[in-house]
């Protein structure tokens, strides 16, 4: 886990998938109060990644932030191409055990992850990780 591999395969598709029109259960008041706080104190790197994702700006693709998955939250999340984007700390170099579960519990549903680093993104938000969004995009 020295982050040369982070996002290695996770890849958005050229066009939206057809998503389904079933509504998912009510999420629990706890999650959603939880999702709403973390919209409201995201760190510097999530709300400059958010501007280059946010209105459909990255290839018409929409993305929601801070969506709650039960039992997750995730950083950002465009339903269409069943993708999650999580923006990684320096915490996370210290425990790449407990992202690698997470991220195969979400490829077990269908959703695949792509890690970018708040470094790179606060150092060069379109060159460094909204470049590598452009570029699965």
């Amino acid at each position: 886990g020295e982050g040369s591999d982070r996002g290695e395969g996770s890849v958005l598709r050229s066009a939206p998938a057809q998503s389904s029109t079933a509504h998912s259960p009510p999420l629990p008041q706890d999650a959603r109060a939880f999702a709403r706080d973390l919209r409201q104190h995201g760190s510097d790197a999530e709300q400059q990644l958010w501007f280059l994702l946010r209105d459909r700006r990255l290839g018409g693709f929409k993305f929601r932030r801070q969506h709650p998955l039960p039992p997750y939250t995730l950083d950002f999340y465009c339903h269409d191409a069943c993708l999650c984007v999580e923006v990684d700390g320096g915490q996370h170099a210290d425990d790449v055990t407990r992202d690698v579960q997470r991220d195969a519990a979400l490829a077990a549903a269908g959703v695949r992850t792509l890690r970018v680093w708040a470094d790179a993104v606060l150092r060069e938000p379109e060159g460094g990780a909204g470049g590598d969004l452009e570029c699965a995009a």
